[in-house]
């Protein structure tokens, strides 16, 4: 929910005909499941954008969050992707997909026309979801999840640097443009584990 009331919508659509506006964003390729952005007014009477961001395979969105530390009350979200051709803006942290199903981490326009940063997470090995988001007060993009990816990029100051066992809960800060890695850990056991919130 914005300061203003709007309200923001994420999910995925198999629609054909998923309303979308003129002038938001939308991906150039599209797959199965695309990831879907609404935004509609305070009494939900009307849809100010509809956007879809996605590739060729499937795209999950399972967070978003209002950036309202500077003002702009820009959209960021996260999920997860198998699309290797999902849209990554110039300057992100990666513009490649690593492995099976990676991460993703996008900043997209308060008005929906486009996306400021977008960014796949994770590593070649195994499958990487995120789950949940948080923002700093200077808008660093915090993600958690889980992984199974074994070279998962860690940074060096970090509590476990490699994987634990099993799938592995996973905590990371992507910086406020999206262009580097603050920190990333794996967190876990010897068995399965998987991080769903932060905060």
């Amino acid at each position: 929910i914005e300061t203003t009331g709007e309200l923001v919508v994420v999910g995925y659509t198999t629609s054909t005909n998923f309303p979308k506006t003129t002038g938001a964003y939308v991906s150039p390729a599209s797959g199965a499941e695309d990831a879907f952005v609404a935004k509609y007014n305070s009494k939900l009477s009307k849809m100010i954008f509809g956007a879809y961001v996605g590739g060729a395979a499937t795209d999950k969105p399972w967070d978003v969050v209002i950036t309202r530390n500077d003002g702009t009350n820009d959209i960021v979200v996260t999920g997860e992707t198998a699309s290797a051709n999902f849209p990554t803006k110039s300057g992100s942290y990666k513009q490649a997909r690593q492995g099976g199903v990676d991460a993703f981490v996008f900043r997209m326009a308060n008005n929906g026309s486009d996306l400021k940063f977008s960014t796949y997470f994770g590593g070649a090995s195994g499958d990487d979801r995120a789950y949940s988001l948080g923002d700093s007060a200077t808008n660093q993009v915090l993600i958690c999840g889980v992984t199974t990816s074994n070279d998962m990029p860690t940074t060096s100051s970090v509590l476990y640097k490699t994987a634990l066992g099993g799938s592995d809960g996973f905590v990371a800060r992507i910086g406020s443009t999206g262009g580097t890695l603050e920190y990333s850990t794996y967190y876990g056991g010897n068995g399965n584990d998987r991080c769903t919130a932060i905060g």
